[in-house]
């Protein structure tokens, strides 16, 4: 019962935008302990394992952002580089002619699979 009002709290209150704005603070001066405690925060938010709060992490919004935290891992020695992938390293061909939503639910299957599969 507490997580789920403590998730309910996370998406009412602007909390991930206010998360995201420090994450680019702190990204903006190489500070890495903060950029670890972030990830150990957004990753602990993931495991609340809220539909509602993943359906909002995995928003166009904040979806760069959500990997741009989660380059920072603590276990790893060097950076991931999970948005130069997903912005340049990947090429969506269209062989035949899709409708928008389809290709957006396409692409939006295709983050949640690279999220699964890397993070």
């Amino acid at each position: 019962h507490r997580r789920r009002h403590f998730a309910s709290r996370i998406a009412q209150n602007c909390f991930l935008d206010k998360l995201f704005d420090i994450f680019d603070q702190c990204e903006d001066l190489d500070d890495v302990d903060s950029l670890h405690k972030l990830f150990r925060i957004l990753i602990t938010i993931i495991l609340f394992n809220d539909v509602h709060l993943l359906l909002l992490l995995f928003e166009n919004k904040f979806l760069l952002k959500l990997m741009g935290v989660l380059e920072f891992d603590p276990v790893f020695k060097r950076r991931l580089n999970h948005r130069q992938y997903l912005e340049r390293g990947v090429e969506f061909q269209e062989v035949i002619p899709l409708k928008p939503d389809v290709k957006e639910t396409i692409h939006e299957t295709f983050r949640l699979q690279y999220f699964k599969d890397t993070v």
